[in-house]
């Protein structure tokens, strides 16, 4: 097999996978940085701090006593 003929079948084969890599929709990349201010008086429940973000990264919640 003549070089051309292997190159223009690897580049068939991986043509699908190129164009499927490229046409991926992108990547939110978003960085949000906070600070909590809790209610005057309140403690973080139990001895370890009960803290929890949603799956999707866009709630946070948290378990106090006041």
């Amino acid at each position: 097999m003549d070089s051309r003929r292997r190159l223009s079948t690897w580049a068939a084969g991986v043509a699908p996978f190129t164009v499927g890599y490229l046409r991926r929709p992108p990547v939110d990349e978003r960085v949000l940085k906070v600070s909590v201010l809790h209610p005057e008086k309140a403690t973080m429940a139990g001895a370890v701090p009960a803290l929890a973000l949603s799956p999707d990264g866009r709630r946070l919640g948290e378990r106090l006593v006041v």
